[in-house]
C-alpha cells in the first residue's frame, strides 16, 4: 500500500473520526461503565496520547486587560479572570468567562475565505467569553506578555467549568480525556451577542466559521402560510418572489402522496428553506433531512423538498416504523420524486452490472453508494406498491419481524425470490441513459480535469466543483485529491469504465486513471468521479475511492 503525504490538520481529524468511531461500535452500552484503563488501552492501540485536564480555583488569574493578536485578528478581553485546564503534559485549555472585543482583518487568500463564509474580511465583534484549545508547546505564544495575577474567584470558575462542558468538543477528545491539537493550530471558540459561537482556526490553514442561533435567528424569518405547510425562509431567499408557485408544488405533490399512502395525514409541516448548505451549517442544521417527531422539514436550496416531506407523513403510518432503509427511503425517493423514473434509472445499473443485490442493499444499508441505493430502492417500492397494493406495503412498513419473514407473511416470497422478480421486470425495461451531448459533456470535462490534477491546481479544481457540496463531500475529495498528487504525476490520462444514473442531477462516472509518473512507470488507479450535470453545464461533485 502507497504511503501518501497529508496535512498535519487532516490526518487529525480523520484519524479521531476513526477513533470515535470505534469507540462507538466497540463500547456501545458500556461507555458509561468503563474505566480510565480501559480507555488508556484503547488509545494506545490507535497510538494517540490523551490525559486527564483538571482545572482548579486556586489556578485561576486575574487580569486587566488580555491580549490575543495574530496577523489577521485581535481579541482583547478586558478586567476578567483567566482559568487554564492543565495536564501532565502542560496547559490545553484556556477560558476566559467574561467579555471582550474581536477584530478580524484578513487580507489576499484569507480574506477571500472569510469573505465566503463570514460575509466581510473586516469586522469587530463584541464577545461574552472565550475558549482556547491549544498544544501545550503553544501556550507561552498564548500568554504572551499580558499582565496575570493569581486570584481566586468562585463564581468566575463555576462559569468556567460550564463553559468547558458546553465547549469540550468531541474531535480534539476522547470521552473525558483530552488529546492535544497539532502544534501551531489553536483554536478560539467565542461566543457574542448575535452568534453562539465562532470559530479561529491559526496555524497553516486559518480560518474563521461563525455560527448562529438557529431558533433566534430564525424567528425574523418570513413565514408563508400555504395548504398543508409553514414555509419558512430568509428574508434575502430566492424564492420569495416566486414563494407562490413553490408552496402550490409542494402542495400538490404532498396531496398526491398523501392519496397513495391513504393515512389521511392532515398535520401542517413546517418547511425550513435555506439559501445553501454553508447556512445550514451556520445554523448547525443537518440539511435536506426531516425531523418527523417535530413535524419539520430541513432543507437547502436544490434539496430534495418533497422527498424529506415524506418521511414526516410516512412517519405516522402506524405505531412501528421499519428500520430498513430500503424501504425507508424508496418510499420517499418513489413518492417524492413523481418525475423520475426509477426502473430506466435501476434497469441503467443493471446493464452496467452496478445493481446492489438485496440482501446486502437490506443488511448494509448505510455503506452502499447513495446514488445507486436510492433509485433502485424507489424502484424496488414502486413494485411492491404498484403491483401488490399499498395496504400489503403498510403492513410491511410496520413488521417488526426480519424482512425474509416479513416478505414471506405479507407477499409469500422471500427477499431471494423479490429480487429474482425485480431484476426480470428492469430486464425488459429500456434503460436510462444520457444524450449525445451529455456523453460529449462528461468525456471532454474527465479531460479537463486530468490537466488539472496534473498541475495539483487545487484552485483550478475548487473552480470546477459545485457550490451544493457541504464539507464532508470536500474533506473526501481533498483526501483522494492528496493519494493522487501524492503519486507525483507527470500526466493523467482518465478512461471512462461505467457511467451510473443517479435520481436526481448527480452522475457517478468509474474512471481508470493511467498515470505516468516521475520514475518513468506507469500507475493505474480506479476510482469514482461524481459529477452534477444540469442545464448543459457539468460540475464536480466528489471524488471517491473504488473499493
Amino acid at each position: 500500500m502507497a504511503k501518501f503525504k497529508m496535512s498535519n490538520l487532516l490526518l487529525s481529524i480523520i484519524l479521531f473520526l476513526i477513533t470515535i468511531l470505534l469507540f462507538q461500535v466497540e463500547l456501545g452500552s458500556r461507555a458509561q461503565e468503563i474505566t480510565k484503563d480501559e480507555i488508556m488501552e484503547k488509545l494506545k492501540k490507535y497510538g494517540i496520547e490523551a490525559y486527564e485536564v483538571q482545572f482548579s480555583p486556586d489556578d485561576m488569574y486575574a487580569f486587566r486587560s488580555f491580549s490575543i493578536r495574530n496577523d489577521f485578528f485581535h481579541l482583547k478581553l478586558k478586567d476578567g479572570y483567566l482559568i487554564p485546564g492543565k495536564t501532565e503534559k502542560g496547559v490545553t485549555v484556556l477560558i476566559f468567562p467574561n467579555g471582550g472585543q474581536l477584530s478580524v482583518h484578513a487580507k489576499d487568500e484569507l480574506a477571500d475565505k472569510i469573505r465566503e463564509d463570514f460575509g466581510k474580511a473586516k469586522f469587530k465583534l463584541n464577545i461574552k467569553n472565550a475558549y482556547v484549545r491549544l498544544n501545550p508547546q503553544d501556550y507561552s505564544v498564548i500568554v504572551g506578555k499580558n499582565e496575570i495575577v493569581k486570584q481566586r474567584n468562585d463564581s468566575a470558575f463555576q462559569k468556567a467549568l460550564k463553559l468547558n462542558k458546553k465547549k469540550f468538543e468531541w474531535y480534539n477528545h476522547a470521552w473525558h480525556l483530552t488529546t492535544f491539537p497539532p502544534k501551531n493550530l489553536i483554536k478560539f471558540n467565542l461566543e457574542s451577542d448575535d452568534f453562539d459561537y465562532i470559530q479561529i482556526y491559526t496555524g497553516k490553514n486559518p480560518s474563521v466559521i461563525w455560527l448562529v442561533d438557529r431558533e433566534k435567528a430564525q424567528r425574523k424569518w418570513p413565514v408563508y402560510p400555504s395548504r398543508h405547510f409553514r414555509i419558512h425562509f430568509p428574508e434575502n431567499s430566492p424564492i420569495k418572489d416566486d414563494i407562490d408557485n413553490f408552496a402550490q408544488a409542494r402542495d400538490e405533490n404532498y396531496e398526491r402522496a398523501n392519496d397513495i399512502l391513504q393515512i389521511n395525514f392532515k398535520d401542517t409541516i413546517d418547511l425550513y428553506v435555506y439559501n445553501s448548505l454553508k447556512q445550514g451549517n451556520r445554523y448547525r442544521v443537518l440539511l435536506n433531512a426531516a425531523w418527523p417527531e417535530d413535524k419539520q422539514v430541513h432543507c437547502a436550496l436544490g434539496g430534495s423538498f418533497d422527498h424529506e416531506i415524506v418521511h414526516v407523513m410516512a412517519y405516522y403510518i402506524g405505531d412501528h416504523r421499519t428500520e430498513y432503509g430500503p424501504i425507508v427511503e424508496g418510499l420517499s425517493e418513489y413518492l417524492g420524486k413523481p418525475d423520475v423514473d426509477f426502473d430506466a434509472i435501476a434497469a441503467n445499473h443493471l446493464k452496467n452490472q452496478s445493481i446492489i443485490p438485496l440482501d446486502i442493499l437490506f443488511d448494509k444499508w448505510s455503506k452502499q453508494n447513495s446514488l445507486l441505493s436510492y433509485p433502485q430502492a424507489g424502484s424496488l417500492v414502486k413494485l411492491l406498491i404498484e403491483e401488490y397494493g399499498v395496504e400489503k406495503f403498510k403492513t410491511l412498513w410496520t413488521s417488526k419481524e426480519k424482512i425474509n419473514v416479513t416478505l414471506d407473511q405479507i407477499y409469500g416470497m422471500p427477499l431471494k425470490a423479490l429480487e429474482g422478480q425485480w431484476r426480470k421486470r428492469l430486464s425488459l425495461i429500456k434503460p436510462a441513459t444520457l444524450s449525445s451531448k451529455e456523453k460529449s459533456l462528461l468525456k471532454s470535462f474527465v479531460q479537463q480535469l486530468d490537466d488539472i490534477l496534473c498541475k495539483k491546481d487545487k484552485s483550478a479544481i475548487k473552480a470546477l466543483t459545485s457550490k451544493y457540496i457541504d464539507e464532508g463531500i470536500a474533506r473526501v475529495t481533498e483526501i483522494n485529491l492528496e493519494k493522487i498528487f501524492a503519486l507525483d504525476p507527470i500526466r493523467i490520462r482518465g478512461t471512462i469504465i461505467r457511467t451510473n444514473l443517479g435520481s436526481g442531477t448527480l452522475v457517478s462516472t468509474e474512471v481508470n486513471l493511467k498515470i505516468k509518473r516521475k520514475k518513468d512507470d506507469i500507475k493505474n488507479v480506479n476510482v469514482e468521479y461524481i459529477f452534477r450535470l444540469k442545464d448543459g453545464e457539468c460540475r464536480l461533485w466528489m471524488i471517491k475511492d473504488l473499493k
